[in-house]
């Protein structure tokens, strides 16, 4: 792997749970894949002027500890796989205080747009690849196959709840005016607040979060400035410990699916930071609310 980026955790980064929150580790990833394409001869000055842009197809994290404000980082990574204009791409953000992975991230991107690809870049991706180590490898997701798109009827008829309704905005739009992929993501956790069964930060006196272990995003569509979004949201599983939500990101005015994701997440306790597990009452009442046949 090669260095690409590095930084800092910066204090707006950071949520209610005083780490850096998912759309943030998307954004600094999002600009990796900017250097990376350097080394493969597509940086971000040579896309302009060939008329390209990245585009994100399927996206699998996972959270291996915290970065909290301060926390110093590099992002590492390499080319998997390409065929054509495809690519499987391995980042990580590696902890520069104590020499640990933070987060990893395996994502399937594809070079579009109406110019076509420079002379060398297959010999600059074979020089560039990487195997995704074992520590990166999905667990509580699989990533094998993708779901037929659920249609935004089908969503209404099996209850999924609308946790998210809004507008692109230039901040949510790269600048083609397309939704970014961070961006999808904040709308997820914008919404997470509205899901009553999910816990709750300072209710009764408990100082509970959530905390995401392992995500997977699949992009289908685009989604523009202007228009409006809306996210439907369902429980696919629950354990003693973890439970598995599926979001699905909906055009509001046309019904078009423009990504979804399966998130497995964990009760957080913010005062010991670590989690807990849930107790008889919630956990049955998580139970209640499963819906069987979920996928992204």
């Amino acid at each position: 792997m090669i260095e690409l980026l590095m930084g800092s955790v910066q204090n707006w980064e950071c949520d209610i749970m005083g780490h850096m929150n998912v759309r943030h580790y998307l954004t600094r990833c999002r600009a990796a894949l900017g250097a990376l394409g350097i080394e493969l001869g597509v940086g971000p000055a040579e896309l302009r002027a060939r008329g390209l842009r990245w585009r994100p197809r399927d996206q699998h994290i996972r959270f291996a500890r915290e970065m909290p404000p301060g926390t110093p980082f590099t992002i590492r990574g390499g080319v998997v796989a390409r065929g054509g204009a495809e690519f499987r791409v391995y980042l990580e953000i590696h902890n520069s205080a104590t020499e640990s992975v933070a987060t990893t991230l395996v994502q399937d991107v594809a070079l579009v747009g109406d110019g076509g690809l420079p002379t060398g870049i297959a010999a600059r991706a074979e020089r560039l690849m990487v195997t995704v180590p074992d520590y990166a490898a999905a667990r509580g997701l699989s990533l094998t196959t993708r779901g037929d798109p659920l249609p935004m009827e089908r969503a209404l008829a099996l209850g999924l709840r609308r946790i998210h309704r809004g507008a692109v905005t230039p901040e949510d739009a790269d600048t083609n005016g397309l939704m970014r992929s961070e961006s999808v993501v904040a709308r997820i956790w914008d919404g997470l607040p509205h899901l009553a069964e999910r816990p709750q930060p300072n209710v009764d006196g408990k100082r509970l979060g959530g905390a995401a272990l392992e995500q997977r995003f699949v992009y289908r569509a685009a989604a523009r400035l202007g228009d409006i979004v809306e996210i439907r949201s369902g429980l696919r599983a629950v354990g003693g410990k973890t439970s598995e939500w599926c979001h699905f990101l909906y055009n509001a005015e046309t019904g078009e699916l423009i990504a979804s994701a399966a998130v497995v997440g964990v009760a957080f306790d913010l005062a010991t930071r670590k989690s807990v597990t849930l107790d008889e009452d919630t956990l049955r009442r998580l139970q209640a609310q499963v819906v069987p046949g979920l996928a992204v």
